[in-house]
């Protein structure tokens, strides 16, 4: 039997046209597409988390400046005017009101009792109300605990600010310093 080009034609046309053949392109563009799109996912949820990490310590170091400032507000009111041991010599401690300190105050109130100032502590102060920062919005808060520690009369002051970044009806960042120094003659 002599072939012609018609039959090889026919020949090579029916040999694409196998049934094992015919859904092999179909199969690698679904493969495809699901690989593009799992990339893109992953990409996309990883650029996400980052973004969320990145405003999350943004927030924990304005938390940390909010403690910082308080806590320099209080160190300079003690060292520099000696308010605390003033208030606390003159026989009956009153509340302390510290005032245009960074665009903050806040009120301290004293006490004398183990529960509030700790088991090693003559006496303390504590805010009544957090210094509020952020120039027109109550975003940054701190707190700040001045401590007189009993420890043989040598004077050892415990000064610990707790500083708050966010509202209550978001998600807060709080972060926290201490600061110990001997109180000057």
């Amino acid at each position: 039997m002599r072939l012609n080009i018609k039959h090889l034609l026919q020949l090579k046309s029916w040999q694409n046209n196998t049934p094992t053949e015919k859904g092999f392109t179909l199969i690698i563009a679904v493969l495809l597409t699901f690989l593009f799109t799992s990339i893109t996912a992953a990409i996309s949820t990883f650029a996400f988390r980052e973004l969320r990490l990145t405003g999350s310590g943004a927030q924990s170091l304005l938390a940390f400046y909010a403690a910082d400032t308080a806590l320099e507000c209080v160190l300079d009111a003690d060292l520099n005017d000696n308010v605390f041991f003033d208030e606390v010599s003159s026989g009956v401690p009153d509340d302390i009101t510290i005032s245009d300190c960074a665009n903050g105050s806040a009120t301290m109130q004293y006490s004398n009792s183990s529960q509030v100032c700790g088991d090693d502590a003559e006496w303390c102060y504590q805010t009544s109300s957090p210094f509020t920062f952020g120039f027109g919005e109550s975003n940054y808060q701190a707190e700040v605990f001045y401590t007189l520690l009993n420890n043989g009369g040598d004077g050892e002051v415990l000064l610990r600010a707790e500083g708050r970044y966010g509202r209550s009806t978001s998600r807060t960042v709080e972060r926290g310093l201490e600061y110990r120094y001997l109180q000057p003659d």
